[in-house]
């Protein structure tokens, strides 16, 4: 099972995709088969991609939403934090 994190604390900053697309379809997608991929966060929070899988899981009211956490290797590559489950 994929760790989750409060909608509430995640950071979202200035993104590149500026249309959202169709965001009520999405959420009505989720609500009936469930978030298939989890979002991805640092380990600050900050929202890394599923920009409109939040957006959509916010219009469904959710408090929480699963997380994978991608943290910076040494080389600046980016290795996974956490199992998605």
């Amino acid at each position: 099972m994929a760790r989750r994190i409060d909608i509430a604390d995640i950071k979202v900053g200035k993104r590149h995709r500026r249309d959202m697309g169709d965001i009520d379809g999405l959420a009505e997608s989720i609500e009936d088969i469930g978030l298939l991929n989890p979002i991805t966060i640092d380990e600050g929070g900050r929202l890394l991609a599923g920009a409109r899988r939040l957006a959509a899981c916010k219009q469904l009211g959710w408090k929480t939403i699963p997380i994978g956490l991608s943290c910076e290797g040494d080389g600046g590559e980016v290795q996974s934090c956490v199992e998605f489950g």
